[in-house]
């Protein structure tokens, strides 16, 4: 962390936040116009979560290594650990699991899908020279309570070009992935190792992959196929292979042909999300020639029981756009 003098706060703008101008700030109000519109005409509803919430609620939401990024706030009154709002997706599914959320009046069928939106930013602490916002205006949706699990996934994805479209870029180049993958590949595994796996498999590093194995004395068919998954990814054709590589594994084949369903992916099931809610497809895009996420989603369904007293389920899937970036390259 270089030195900065202690007088830095009369001319300085902390790291990892901006300042809009008036142009940028204009920017702003017409993107998130147009992007109400959009989830509007879908059926969704916006709601806006609280800035702050319990440290533990945004817990649930994060891996271990995702955990140092919050903001956190003692409350010396209230003796209360809070947190700045990092994650805005599990503030309302614990909402709607706490009965904060409410159908209309005119809806009272309980079989009837939650279809919600929010655009508000969230605050994650970045270190400096890392390149990462600490304040991200996002906008996202929540579809809770599908009809047809298959077919949310679809809906999602669709929505989130729509908002995309609004960039004057190609389409982006979307991943899907399936986090099921490697929950069945590493099932038998401690914690520990899977986590490691995870890691591993993200950043394609069959070596270290390898290497695990050797150490876990993993069988020979399966150190294979964790060695291969990482470096088989495109489209639809990698689906055959993939079911070709994995055929002592009929479960796979299963996850691998129901993505084939899925157009204009390139399928990639080393994909793996730093957040832990996710218990199926996920996804992210990326807009060519700029080298970050504009988009992220994904299905979670073991979420809502996470904050149910009943420990109820429900289906649940969604995502978050980045429009920060959305204004800066407008």
């Amino acid at each position: 962390m270089p030195y900065f003098s202690k007088e830095r706060y009369r001319n300085w703008i902390p790291h990892g936040f901006s300042f809009l101008n008036s142009d940028h700030t204009q920017k702003r109000i017409k993107l998130e116009q147009k992007i109400r519109e959009i989830f509007c005409q879908n059926g969704y509803e916006e709601v806006s979560p609280p800035s702050f919430d319990y440290k533990s609620t945004f817990q649930i939401a994060s891996r271990q290594a995702e955990q140092e990024s919050l903001f956190p706030v003692w409350s010396e009154t209230q003796k209360e650990q809070l947190a700045i709002r990092s994650d805005l997706t599990v503030q309302v599914v614990k909402a709607t699991a706490n009965g904060m959320l409410r159908l209309p009046s005119t809806r009272q069928n309980k079989d009837q899908p939650l279809r919600f939106f929010y655009i508000q930013p969230v605050f994650q602490d970045h270190s400096w020279g890392s390149g990462r916002k600490r304040e991200t205006l996002q906008a996202g949706i929540e579809l809770l309570n599908s009809p047809n699990p298959k077919e949310r996934i679809k809906e999602v994805l669709s929505i989130a070009k729509q908002c995309v479209s609004l960039m004057s870029y190609t389409k982006p180049r979307i991943l899907y992935g399936d986090v099921r993958v490697l929950e069945q590949l590493l099932y038998k595994l401690p914690e520990r190792e899977r986590s490691q796996f995870s890691i591993a498999f993200y950043k394609k590093d069959t070596t270290l992959i390898e290497s695990i194995c050797r150490q876990m004395e993993v069988e020979g068919k399966l150190t294979e196929i964790l060695s291969k998954i990482p470096l088989m990814f495109g489209n639809a054709e990698v689906i055959d292979e993939l079911c070709n590589l994995c055929k002592p594994y009929p479960k796979l084949c299963t996850l691998f042909q129901e993505a084939k369903s899925f157009e204009d992916v390139i399928f990639d099931f080393t994909l793996v999300r730093e957040l832990s809610y996710y218990t199926g497809p996920v996804f992210e895009a990326y807009i060519p020639g700029i080298n970050k996420k504009i988009f992220t989603g994904g299905v979670y369904d073991d979420l809502y029981s996470e904050f149910s007293q009943s420990k109820a389920c429900m289906n649940a899937c969604g995502f978050a756009i980045n429009l920060s970036m959305m204004i800066e390259q407008s």
